[in-house]
C-alpha cells in the first residue's frame, strides 16, 4: 500500500471527511486531498502525529518493509524518512540519502558504499551479520545496484 492509499484508509475506517481528518491534524483542509491524490505529502511531524494519533504504526502507513531505495536501509520510524522540497515525506528514500528533494553527497555506488562500510560494525551487530570489509564490499556493490537510485 502506498501513502496516499494508506491516508485514505485510515480516515475512511474512522468514518472522518477530509475537513475532519485536517481538524484532528491541526493541518489545512486543502492538505489532505493533496496527501490523498499524492499531489504533496505529510511532514514527518504530521506524519507522527497521525500514527501516534489514529494508533497506527509507521511501517503499516508508510508500507511494512520499507527500505530506502538508495542505501537499503530499514524506514521504520518516521524520523528515518526523507523529505521532498516542500518538507512532505518520501517514503523511498531515507534521510542521510534524500533531505529537501536532493540526494547526499554520495554520487556514486563507490562512495555510498564506502559510506556504508564506514558503519559496517553497527550493520553487522544490527544484521547479526559478521561480514569483513572485503565481503561487505562486495554484498553492498551488488546490492546497490539493485535499487531504483542506482539502476542503470
Amino acid at each position: 500500500m502506498n501513502l496516499q492509499k494508506a491516508i485514505l484508509e485510515i480516515r475512511t475506517k474512522r468514518g472522518m471527511t477530509q475537513d475532519e481528518f485536517a481538524q484532528e491534524l491541526h493541518v489545512t483542509r486543502q492538505a489532505v486531498p493533496r496527501w490523498e491524490n499524492g499531489e504533496t505529502a505529510p511532514t514527518i511531524d504530521t506524519l507522527k502525529s497521525i500514527s501516534e494519533l489514529f494508533k497506527v504504526d509507521v511501517c503499516t502507513i508508510i508500507g511494512i518493509g520499507a527500505t530506502c531505495q538508495s542505501c537499503s536501509w530499514p524506514l521504520n520510524e518516521a524520523d528515518f524518512l526523507g523529505t521532498n522540497v516542500d518538507k512532505g515525506v518520501n517514503i523511498n528514500y531515507c534521510g542521510h540519502c534524500h533531505a529537501e528533494g536532493k540526494f547526499s553527497q554520495e554520487s556514486s555506488i563507490a562512495e555510498m558504499v564506502n559510506s556504508l562500510i564506514a558503519g559496517l560494525e553497527y550493520f553487522n551487530e544490527a544484521k547479526g551479520t559478521k561480514y569483513t570489509e572485503e565481503e561487505a564490499r562486495k554484498f553492498f556493490t551488488k546490492h546497490l545496484a539493485t535499487l531504483p537510485r542506482w539502476k542503470k
